[in-house]
């Protein structure tokens, strides 16, 4: 159990590291978008526009990977109810929401997670 919980933890870190570039990408997309617009570029405008969209594709992607973990996090959620231990939010709630909005509650599902990883009793 201790092992599922900490390979969850990972996962969502990972996610999180990656969810964190993804927004530093769009600030700056969202950057040259504004100077397109100063400069009355289409060319650059459509440049723009298609690395925002590649953004949003990859963003899309790590929210499935947070719906398979919400799978993951129900299990945990099954057996810490067993042995007594803290429920676990799920990352279902995440789904379509903008990527500066999506950080704080990956933090509190982690810190969840660890306490859970510590009221696991280890034999």
């Amino acid at each position: 159990m201790a092992r599922l919980i900490d390979l969850v933890i990972d996962t969502l870190l990972k996610a999180r590291s990656e969810l964190m570039h993804l927004q530093q990408q769009m600030q700056q997309i969202l950057g040259v978008i504004d100077r397109a617009t100063d400069l009355d570029d289409a060319g650059l405008m459509a440049i723009a526009q298609c690395a925002q969209a590649n953004v949003a594709q990859e963003a899309a992607n790590v929210g499935k990977s947070l719906a398979a973990l919400g799978k993951l996090i129900g299990l945990i959620n099954l057996f810490m109810g067993m042995v007594g231990g803290p429920e676990i939010p799920g990352p279902s709630n995440l789904t379509g929401r903008p990527l500066d909005d999506v950080v704080p509650p990956l933090d509190a599902i982690v810190d969840a997670l660890k306490t859970a990883r510590d009221a696991v009793p280890v034999p």
